[in-house]
């Protein structure tokens, strides 16, 4: 029987990312034919580390032998449960020399003996003793054939090992203990979570993190199949969580990784008392946080974790206590609170262990750098002289800050020199020969910095502006190589929380540049800069929903994917639902949690098995735009505004003839005033219409001269790329000249709607999309539910300007768009979200008329609302998420339901919304609201909209046809709320040829009759 203490123990990483491993303190309870209940009771009270009562009850047994080698043995526990190795190892040598004359030469308990004495010197640090007295007992029990003890011997040399970080010799012995396991243990034997434990380590510590997660899923396998039938069971499987956790969070896998380890938490708690221990688990999920920028978050997390620890000694509280110290310090910076980070800091500076001082310094340097206290900077640096302690992370952040320093101080030289100690960290070298590309980005940034800083010290220097430059081309490179898909996550989530500030730079440099130069190629390239921040993330989830479709993955591991994707969309919304009540079942919740982990998993081993499926050669080449490009949209007659929304600035790149770069300041009332637009459009008001309508017209025209400085009239499209709060605006309702007369007049406003037919983009990258050529007959699915189930609340609608959960407009909608398109139209109770899901795939064009509503705080559960069904598994609610798992073809999708196109930006994805979503699932455009849809208005404006598109009409021409025909009748609501949510985004072209779809008929007829004319007029 074995008694695993609960103790663990960290390898001392600067961001406790991990449990790094279980310190396998295998005691042996030694068990005698016969035992008294008294002794069967006190082995019982060692398992549970009840030592007070251990001991009382040890004085109650007789002292003769053969009981005092007994006794003694267990007093030797008793003094290793509270970490007394000396005492331990006193009783254990009288043991050593004692046993061997009451016992038989072969008995089991001389082996033990040797074991005990191994583990209290390893715990110790006496690494050799301790490497001596595990051979003996491997020696022994080879002999008598006690594979346990030799199993759990290899492990403790395993872990020596791994304390000299001697990774081979580590490898070494868990590649001979293996086969020994395999053959002579149980498969469900504590002992192989032990050796997954330890081999995680290994590919850990070498950056095999495919290995190491390999490791980690078997670990968790291995304890979910055994089941948690104690405490010790429970706390194990708790111990595999964070390993798996940790590892995925190396890989940059952070969100999944913060599942793991609240997971854990909650095993913790529900099965032992409260110890300090927990709040490695704590410090585990405030990484992730950190890692992923939630900075709220993680402060959160780290003032729970500082109030949890007030309840233990100080000497027992004191790495975990200063590790939270020194995350909250990071956090304090990364907020801009730099004077809490400083003060934070120096508390761990100044009474933590020495690798936590040098952290805490290190921070501390980085602040001051960031408050523009470059001396003070420089004195803490060189305080922390570079030296064998610091690992290959801590010497890069070093040098990158340090040369900084110095570029702020104007001592370029000693700068120079800096980064180029820097440039052979983060290329490849011998310790680190696959570097991540995300620090070779970093230090490419630095030396943009640097020569930026060379030319503002001496402006004829044009060439340090230009190689400045040069260094923010090279780092788009770099940006394309981690947005590819086979980068870390880890580098794509730095990516994400970087580019914004240095594309702004960028664009600073390339307009200084241009002004100076008068050279088109800059602004170039600072456009495509802008370009490409706004879509990183999303360009490269289309890219490998591509790469999986141009593959030949078998049809039974597709099946297979789809299956758990279903089964785990439909946990995940359990999950969520429960989680939106006002007292949600804390039972539920945690089961869903549990079936969403174990789906996850399934997913990650399949996603291995497919790997070889995947061809990265199909990937296609995202095109950066070009001259090729500016002179299309000459041809196409095209204006494109895109705008990139930075810290104080608000970059407006224009396209005509050329780029041309306006910037304007994002002042407070610039931000007020744009936020009072939009709701004035989303609005109607009840009363003082005169004065909304004057100050409507004014902010309108204001906000046009504002964001289309040159806008040519002489074209009759208009892309628009927006970014920021500009993406809540219909820019159709902006007025391109003043109206200066007293009547309140909505339809006689100069609306941009009037002058140019307007799209929207994410960015260029899908303007360069090749479409498909305009169909000649197009499959449409159309649905209309009329009304929601009686159990969505209408108070989910209550702002809808019709007063009711039913939509009539909806059925005028379906039977209007049945005149122009063949296909399915599924009215009322058929309009299903089985059936959605089942047939949407199959479709060139989507029509959703139906009750929809954005989730602006978890974007990725938008609703849309279907027929009421007894199918168990859809609950009549489509999450805009679950549309990752269809796949669509369509050409268009027309959400007419609300908020469809309402969301939030998130870096690298853009608009995060159920427009986004369909958009993402395959469909190549998506015609969609930004506020809540009028039945009435959406209905009339909807017929109008099929009505040009059948005619063969571009997309963003239909829809600009459709409102000006609304606005023109005299008894339409004209205020832009009823007819400006509507919005087109994507590819414009033709959805049908102009010809009927019956044109090959009606052509053969012509030509029946043109060959009867000929025939008849030879005769």
């Amino acid at each position: 029987m074995l008694f695993i203490n609960k103790r663990l123990f960290s390898r001392g990483l600067q961001k406790c990312k991990s449990l790094v491993l279980l310190l396998v303190f295998f005691i042996v309870i030694p068990t005698l034919w016969g035992q008294t209940p008294l002794q069967e009771k006190i082995d019982s009270l060692i398992k549970l580390e009840d030592t007070a009562q251990v001991l009382e009850l040890l004085n109650q047994l007789p002292t003769h032998a053969p009981f005092d080698l007994w006794i003694e043995h267990r007093k030797a526990m008793v003094d290793y449960i509270q970490q007394d190795y000396d005492a331990a190892l006193k009783t254990l040598d009288k043991l050593e020399i004692i046993a061997p004359q009451q016992l038989l030469p072969n008995d089991k308990q001389i082996g033990e003996i040797y074991k005990a004495k191994a583990e209290n010197y390893l715990n110790k640090g006496a690494f050799e003793k301790s490497t001596t007295y595990f051979q003996k007992s491997i020696n022994f029990n080879k002999n008598i054939k006690n594979w346990e003890d030799i199993c759990y011997a290899y492990a403790g040399l395993s872990i020596i090992a791994l304390q000299k970080e001697n990774w081979s010799l580590m490898e070494e012995y868990l590649n001979q203990v293996s086969p020994i396991a395999n053959k002579n243990l149980a498969t469900n034997h504590d002992f192989f979570s032990v050796l997954y434990s330890l081999y995680i380590n290994i590919y850990d510590a070498n950056g095999d993190y495919e290995k190491a997660l390999l490791y980690a899923q078997n670990a968790v396998d291995f304890q979910t199949n055994k089941g948690l039938s104690n405490s010790l069971d429970s706390f194990l499987f708790a111990y595999d969580l964070n390993n798996l956790g940790g590892i995925l969070a190396s890989m940059g896998e952070f969100e999944r990784a913060v599942q793991l380890f609240r997971q854990s938490y909650t095993l913790e708690t529900a099965t032992s008392e409260a110890s300090p221990d927990w709040s490695i688990t704590h410090l585990n999920i405030i990484y992730c946080y950190m890692e992923l920028g939630n900075w709220e978050k993680a402060l959160f997390h780290v003032n729970e974790v500082e109030e949890f620890l007030k309840d233990f000694p100080s000497e027992i509280t004191a790495e975990p206590y200063f590790q939270n110290i020194t995350h909250k310090a990071t956090i304090y910076k990364e907020m801009g609170r730099y004077q809490d980070a400083i003060s934070t800091a120096k508390i761990t500076a100044k009474k933590a262990a020495p690798s936590l001082q040098k952290t805490a310094k290190l921070i501390i340097a980085e602040t001051y750098l960031l408050m523009g206290k470059y001396q003070t900077s420089l004195e803490v640096f060189k305080s922390l002289p570079l030296n064998e302690s610091f690992r290959m992370k801590e010497r890069s952040f070093y040098l990158r800050n340090l040369g900084l320093v110095y570029t702020q101080l104007n001592d370029f030289e000693k700068a120079d020199s800096v980064f180029h100690l820097l440039k052979n960290l983060v290329l490849p070298n011998e310790q680190d020969p696959s570097p991540a590309p995300g620090d070779y980005l970093k230090y490419v940034w630095a030396k943009a910095d640097c020569a930026f800083k060379k030319w503002e010290q001496n402006p004829n220097a044009l060439q340090e502006l230009i190689s400045s430059n040069a260094f923010y081309e090279e780092a788009t490179n770099i940006i394309y190589q981690i947005q590819s898909g086979y980068s870390s996550a880890k580098d794509k989530q730095f990516l994400l929380k970087e580019t914004r500030n240095r594309f702004e730079k960028a664009i600073q440099i390339a307009s200084k540049l241009h002004e100076i130069t008068q050279e088109s190629k800059y602004l170039l390239a600072a456009f495509q800069l802008s370009d490409q921040a706004k879509t990183i993330l999303l360009q490269e989830r289309i890219q490998s929903r591509n790469i999986r479709n141009k593959s030949h993955i078998p049809l039974k591991l597709v099946k297979k994917e789809q299956a758990l994707k279903r089964r785990l969309i439909f946990y995940e919304k359990k999950y969520y639902e429960e989680q939106l009540k006002a007292t949600s079942d804390l039972l539920k919740t945690s089961k869903w949690e549990e079936k969403i982990y174990a789906i996850n998993a399934e997913l990650e081993i399949l996603h291995q098995a497919l790997a070889p499926y995947l061809d990265p050669s199909s990937m296609e080449t995202i095109q950066t735009f070009s001259e090729r490009e500016i002179d299309q949209l000459k041809k196409q007659k095209t204006n494109l505004v895109s705008y990139f929304w930075g810290q104080e600035q608000l970059y407006i790149f224009q396209i005509k003839e050329n780029i041309k770069l306006d910037i304007l300041p994002l002042t407070a009332s610039f931000k007020a005033n744009l936020t009072q637009l939009i709701f004035l459009c989303h609005s109607v008001p009840d009363t003082d219409i005169a004065s909304s309508f004057e100050q409507f017209t004014s902010l309108s025209h204001r906000f046009y001269q504002h964001l289309f400085p040159e806008l040519s009239s002489q074209r009759e499209n208009l892309i628009v790329i927006p970014d920021g709060w500009l993406n809540q605006l219909p820019f159709e309702v902006l007025l391109t000249a003043p109206y200066n007369h007293a009547e309140v007049r909505y339809d006689q406003l100069n609306y941009l709607l009037k002058q140019t037919a307007i799209y929207y983009l994410y960015s260029t990258a899908f303007l360069n999309k090749p479409s498909t050529q305009s169909l000649s007959s197009v499959q449409c699915l159309a649905m209309a539910p009329f009304s929601i189930s009686d159990k969505k609340s209408a108070d989910h609608f209550s702002q809808l300007k019709l007063k009711s959960t039913s939509l009539p407009g909806t059925q005028k909608e379906l039977k209007g768009i049945a005149q122009y398109f063949d296909g399915k139209f599924q009215f009322g109770n058929t309009a299903t979200e089985a059936f959605f899901k089942e047939n949407a795939g199959q479709y060139d064009l989507l029509h959703l008329a139906m009750h929809a509503k954005a989730n602006l705080s978890n974007p990725m559960f938008g609703q849309m609302y279907f027929s009421t069904t007894e199918n168990t598994d859809e609950n009549d609610t489509l999450y805009s998420h679950e549309l990752q798992n269809i796949q669509l073809k369509a050409k268009l999708a027309v959400l007419s339901a609300c908020e469809t196109g309402l969301g939030i930006a998130t870096e690298g994805n853009g608009i995060v919304s159920i427009a986004s979503h369909f958009f993402e699932a395959g469909c190549e455009s998506v015609t969609m609201s930004l506020w809540e849809a009028q039945d009435d208005a959406t209905s009339q404006i909807m017929l109008n909209y099929y009505h040009y598109l059948a005619k063969g009409m571009p997309k963003n021409k239909a829809i600009q046809k459709a409102k000006l025909e609304y606005l023109a009748h005299p008894f339409h609501q004209q205020h832009p709320f009823f007819w400006s949510s509507f919005v087109h985004l994507g590819d414009a072209s033709p959805l049908t040829s102009s010809f009927p779809s019956n044109w090959m008929i009606i052509c053969i007829g012509l030509s029946v009759i043109a060959s009867l004319f000929m025939f008849y007029y030879k005769k």
